[in-house]
């Protein structure tokens, strides 16, 4: 089975993404390239995809669209091409975090092997994506307790 991708990644990454997708032996299929977080979040409430890879750097990404996007079913994979230190990301609550195109389609695997990330029966968004944790130790201990982690 075929499974949709929403692609919302800004600049040359976007093509790097789009032909890594095209080359998973039809696994993975991209289903919709969205220019802004409005399409995207618009293209997800309409069920088009199961999983979303978005730039870091997407005007408007928050904590609160990736919850947005987990409630209509989305997996959410967040491309770093910034070089951001791991855990960086962390605070959106993305199923993963990826640190370049290479490794997108194992991110998407990864991201679809279980329940979103934050959704009942499903785990924090703790891992090995692209090479990095996506969140610390210290961040999965108070998410654990019930509490926030401090910044």
């Amino acid at each position: 089975m075929t499974a949709g991708v929403l692609c919302a990644v800004r600049g040359p990454s976007e093509s790097a993404v789009v032909r890594a997708v095209a080359g998973a032996g039809g696994r993975f299929e991209v289903v919709r390239r969205c220019a802004d977080l409005a399409e995207l979040l618009g293209a997800g409430a309409a069920g088009l995809g199961a999983v979303a890879v978005v730039s870091a750097d997407l005007p408007g990404l928050d904590r609160e669209a990736v919850h947005h996007l987990h409630g209509s079913g989305l997996r959410v994979v967040v491309l770093d091409t910034e070089g951001r230190p791991p855990g960086a990301l962390a605070h959106l609550g993305a199923d993963g975090v990826l640190h370049g195109a290479d490794d997108v389609v194992d991110a998407l695997e990864t991201a679809l092997a279980g329940p979103p990330a934050g959704q009942p029966g499903g785990a924090p968004a703790v891992g090995r994506v692209g090479g990095a944790p996506s969140l610390t130790s210290g961040d999965v201990a108070a998410r654990l307790a019930g509490v926030a982690a401090l910044p």
